[in-house]
């Protein structure tokens, strides 16, 4: 009777710590329950700021092609606003050129004028003194 007492005494403590040890597992489930909902809640944040990132870094890269494509567009439009520059300068020397000629040729113009106005007023003088000298006969 007593081996039978002791062995129940036995069990009931066994059946206790058990318990005991069912509570403070319950109690630590609740805990890690609570944690893994913290960590998902967390895990969504993060997945929310990642895909809000990804949106970032999308518009980023969108935004650094543009510019890239700009740069281009406008390194182009420099080009051929230089090459234009260089052509028309070109041009000017050109016409820079003919404008210098065009005055030597004017001033030889005007020279030879005057002499041809000199001789025809010469001319005229002696066709005058020579119809005098006709009249005059």
């Amino acid at each position: 009777l007593n081996g039978h007492k002791a062995s129940m005494l036995e069990l009931e403590e066994c059946v206790e710590r058990l318990h005991g040890r069912r509570v403070d597992i319950d109690a630590l489930l609740q805990v890690e329950r609570h944690r893994n909902q913290e960590l998902e809640s967390e895990l969504s944040f993060c997945k929310e700021q990642v895909k809000e990132l990804q949106r970032t870094l999308k518009e980023s890269y969108v935004q650094q092609f543009e510019a890239s494509q700009k740069r281009e567009e406008l390194e182009s439009h420099f080009s051929k606003l230089v090459e234009e520059l260089h052509r028309l300068k070109a041009d000017k020397e050109g016409l820079e050129g003919q404008i210098t000629q065009l005055r030597s040729d004017l001033k030889e113009a005007r020279t030879l004028n005057a002499d041809r106005e000199s001789r025809l007023l010469e001319a005229t003088g002696e066709l005058s003194l020579a119809e005098e000298v006709i009249d005059a006969r």
